[in-house]
């Protein structure tokens, strides 16, 4: 329940306990008024009955002077319209007491006729003796008074009086009862008030106190720093639904903090990771530049030669007397020759650099590679033994390059390795394999790992053979994976080195925009 409606029903209690305690006032007011006025009306008739009981006695001592020395009856007449006015006043009050209590009080009208009817008939007999002028008339005047007034009327006023003094201790009484009544209803609505004025003020404290300081403490935390911690909130109230809405922004706030710091993590790595890419490409670029001013180096160094003896074939050819035809010849075949392993040497470059930029340049036909192993085996004699279980391997290949390839290979175990090189053509999953071994002092694994690279040449190579230039694997690698296979080296066992070839059986499609 919230908060709000909680001290909504307090204060409509309060409220309600309020106005059922000026209620009560009021009709408390209401009653003590009534019974005043109850009393008053009381003492009024028991008043009236006193005068009428006075007037009465001085109209009998009027007519008994009147019988004796004789009186004026204007004085009788006074007495007689006194008595009148009291029974008048009398029933006037008793009147006014049956408008205020009800028709318990026509017992005392009753009454009161009685008394009238009683004077009246005295009256008239004390008027009908006061005009006799007998003398029996003291004789009955005694008698009238005697009997009459001394015995009945003067009971009947008795009568009349305690009544009325029984009405006023009844009513004294009845007030009595009813203020000790409206004392406990005044002790319970005050029992009642403090009851919920406690209640509020222990609700006011465990629904905004304690709750609120447990709210400011959670919010000062939170906007301190700590995302992590949660506001406790029990119930359903507006405090309940505060500390519920600071828990969401602090999950919402963490979340995205953790958010950021894991995106600044990852900026980190990927800067980290980009910077290291940037390192092993300037590094890249340093060793790719070390490798064209050693390539310049390499090619001027290559090319100086075949340029030379060009160069001097053609002075030896001009320089002196005239040649013969023969000699010419001589001189022209030398150059062309040389001119020839330029070319070829320059075209080797070409087809590396193409290769590397993904545009090799290749003359594909359908060869049996069974047939092309073979030829270019037999160039090289006893010296290498061909083995295969294969009776044909068709395939679509560059046979020039791929014998350029088969040659390099060769000339390295044939050159570089022991006096055992065997070739082997075998299937593989994706098409074929060939694979050339040799029983020599093979590589290190080092060397194996920048074999492919140009102009690098192993120990072994640089002391066995110092005419290479260090492109014979890196044209044989670019070959094969310009025909989309692959090329590695490895080591044999019992000592040795082997060169695997895989080529696909077919052709690999290449996307092209």
């Amino acid at each position: 329940m919230h908060v709000l409606t909680k001290l909504r029903i307090l204060v409509s209690l309060m409220v309600l306990t309020l106005l059922c305690s000026v209620t009560l006032a009021v009709w408390s007011i209401n009653q003590a008024n009534r019974h005043i006025q109850r009393i008053d009306l009381a003492h009024t008739v028991y008043q009236n009955y006193l005068s009428l009981y006075a007037h009465t006695y001085e109209l009998f001592k009027q007519y008994g002077d009147d019988l004796l020395i004789g009186t004026d009856t204007n004085l009788i007449d006074h007495q007689v319209t006194e008595i009148r006015t009291d029974i008048a006043d009398i029933r006037q009050a008793i009147g006014a007491e049956i408008d205020l209590v009800g028709s318990e009080e026509i017992e005392e009208l009753q009454a009161l006729n009685t008394i009238e009817v009683r004077l009246n008939r005295l009256i008239f007999v004390l008027s009908e003796m006061s005009e006799s002028d007998a003398p029996q008339s003291w004789m009955q005047l005694s008698q009238v008074l005697d009997a009459e007034i001394d015995m009945n009327f003067q009971e009947l006023i008795d009568a009349a009086l305690e009544e009325e003094s029984k009405e006023l201790i009844e009513t004294r009484a009845e007030v009595a009862q009813q203020l000790f009544f409206y004392r406990s209803l005044a002790g319970i609505f005050a029992l009642i008030a403090i009851v919920i004025t406690i209640a509020t003020v222990v609700l006011l404290s465990n629904a905004l106190s304690r709750p609120l300081a447990r709210l400011m403490s959670g919010a000062r935390k939170i906007g301190e720093g700590d995302y992590t911690h949660r506001i406790e909130s029990t119930g359903q109230d507006e405090i309940a639904e505060v500390a519920h809405g600071i828990n969401t922004l602090a999950e919402r706030v963490q979340r995205t903090t953790s958010d950021l710091s894991n995106q600044n993590v990852q900026l980190e790595k990927a800067v980290k990771q980009r910077t290291l890419q940037l390192e092993q490409l300037l590094k890249e670029a340093q060793e790719a530049d070390s490798l064209r001013r050693s390539m310049l180096s390499d090619v001027s160094h290559e090319l100086r030669t075949p340029l030379t003896i060009i160069q001097g074939e053609a002075d030896v050819a001009l320089r002196g007397a005239e040649k013969t035809k023969d000699e010419y010849r001589d001189a022209l075949t030398r150059a062309r020759n040389a001119a020839v392993h330029t070319t070829r040497i320059v075209d080797d470059l070409l087809f590396i650099a193409r290769t590397q930029a993904g545009q090799p340049k290749l003359k594909r036909e359908q060869v049996n590679l069974l047939d092309l192993v073979a030829d270019t085996l037999s160039t090289f004699g006893p010296n290498v033994t061909f083995e295969t279980v294969l009776q044909k391997a068709e395939t679509s290949l560059d046979p020039v390059r791929l014998r350029q390839c088969l040659l390099v290979l060769l000339q390295n175990a044939t050159n570089y390795g022991g006096d055992q090189v065997i070739c082997r053509l075998d299937d593989s999953p994706d098409g074929y394999c060939i694979t050339i071994e040799d029983d020599g002092p093979g590589m290190t694994e080092i060397e194996k790992k920048q074999a492919f690279e140009r102009y690098f040449r192993g120990s072994n190579a640089s002391k066995a053979y110092v005419g290479g230039m260090g492109l014979g694997l890196p044209l044989a690698k670019s070959i094969i994976e310009a025909h989309g296979g692959q090329i590695r080296l490895s080591d044999r066992e019992g000592g040795g080195l082997v060169a695997s070839m895989i080529l696909p059986a077919r052709p690999h499609l290449v996307a092209v925009s």
